[in-house]
């Protein structure tokens, strides 16, 4: 897509492959940032500035009139005074539903009336305490603390409101099975990124150094990647079509076998992927949106690098294989 998209791109989520939401956070002048959202009508990407001193990292909704999205203040990497936010649209505007939580990584729920933030302190940098996890949940109508025992969380994601899971640092993977949370053992002790749940007892998780963990009902193992790059996100139209993104462009693809590595065409970090079929799948990273398509499109997307092509992730949306848009 065309260069006019500045800064990072963390989370992306989209009601449709024609109505699709992207966060991340301007440039705003070294050492602050300022949150932004990205917006697809499926021609195009526009994008407008939300809120200073907020980058935002995840985004989740039910519908192009009901989206979450949330994030934290970042200074210099550091997450300063830990102030969460977390932002609702309803078709018209973005309007703030809490602001001045701890930092908020990553967003996902069941309905619009059972919504999950996970996120926490991972690096205050002053006199107070680090990797504390932070768990919030929305009924429909006002926002809730829950009591979790974790360190800092920064993916989560379900089968159903009864069925969570999220991940966090030193491969901490905590599950909420509609009464409480409690602990899982991963057998991982790298920190863990990204989640995406199929079913209940089909779920992949993914990180540092290239971990990819499964989880099949009954325990998690750990999946050959083929990579050391860390990994920051995962999502699948099905068990057997997954994908994974991370570092220095990489893009994995999941068979339902083994993992295979996918030609990005970029070098830039991937932080999210999200798609509306297993042929219309977006990544988005540093100044960068990749789009997947499986057919070939005489009139491209366009804005935030817009490119065109067939088989492979392209840039600003390519066709057939990840290409950096």
């Amino acid at each position: 897509m065309s260069s006019d998209i500045t800064g990072g791109i963390f989370g992306i989520w989209g009601s449709s492959g024609t109505n699709v939401f992207a966060v991340g956070n301007f440039n705003g002048g070294a050492p602050y940032a300022c949150g932004k959202i990205c917006y697809f009508d499926g021609s195009s990407w526009t994008q407008v500035s939300t809120c200073a001193w907020y980058v935002l990292r995840g985004i989740w909704g039910t519908s192009e009139t009901d989206v979450f999205a949330v994030g934290g203040n970042d200074f210099n990497g550091v997450d300063f005074n830990n102030q969460g936010i977390i932002l609702h649209y309803n078709g018209t505007s973005w309007d703030t539903m809490i602001q001045g939580t701890l930092n908020l990584n990553a967003i996902w729920g069941s309905s619009g009336n059972d919504v999950f933030a996970v996120g926490g302190i991972s690096n205050c940098g002053f006199n107070c305490p680090n990797n504390i996890g932070k768990i919030l949940h929305y009924d429909g109508v006002s926002w809730a603390e829950m009591s979790v025992d974790a360190g800092v969380l920064f993916g989560v994601a379900g089968s159903t409101g009864n069925d969570v899971f999220a991940v966090g640092r030193s491969g901490a993977i905590v599950h909420y099975d509609g009464s409480s949370w409690s602990a899982m053992s991963s057998g991982a002790t790298q920190d863990l990124y990204g989640i995406w749940a199929n079913e209940g007892d089909d779920v992949f998780a993914v990180g540092k150094s290239g971990s990819i963990l499964h989880y099949d009902g009954s325990s998690w193992s750990a999946m050959t990647s083929g990579t050391t790059q860390d990994l920051y996100a995962v999502w699948g139209s099905s068990g057997s079509d997954v994908f994974a993104v991370g570092g220095g462009g990489t893009i994995l693809h999941y068979d339902g076998s083994a993992w295979t590595a996918m030609t990005s065409g970029s070098s830039s970090p991937l932080a999210g992927v999200w798609g509306s079929s297993s042929s219309d799948v977006f990544a988005v990273g540093d100044q960068t949106i990749l789009h997947y398509d499986d057919s070939p499109d005489t009139n491209p997307p366009t804005g935030a690098n817009s490119g065109g092509g067939y088989g492979c992730f392209i840039a600003t949306a390519a066709y057939g294989s990840f290409l950096f848009e």
